[in-house]
């Protein structure tokens, strides 16, 4: 899965991987799952760029998702200790 994973982070361009890397740095240390608003607010604040919510996902390609509620987790176990390690 690592591979898979790395390859992901691979393919993203350099504003991607700038953006994608403070979202799945606060989803993967949040101690409960963020918001797309929390987020968008983050991102934002850190002037990196304005973001539409539904753009967090497309950023972050599979290694995350959205769930009804306007919950941002984390797609699988393994991608989140992946980042960890990396």
């Amino acid at each position: 899965m690592d591979q898979l994973y790395a390859r992901i982070v691979r393919t993203m361009s350099d504003r991607e991987r700038a953006i994608s890397k403070t979202i799945l740095t606060w989803v993967s240390l949040a101690v409960r799952p963020l918001t797309t608003s929390a987020l968008k607010y983050v991102i934002e604040r850190l002037a990196m760029d304005e973001v539409e919510e539904i753009l967090i996902s497309k950023y972050c390609n599979d290694l995350l998702y959205i769930d009804k509620p306007g919950r941002v987790r984390m797609g699988h176990a393994s991608a989140r200790g992946f980042l960890l390690e990396t």
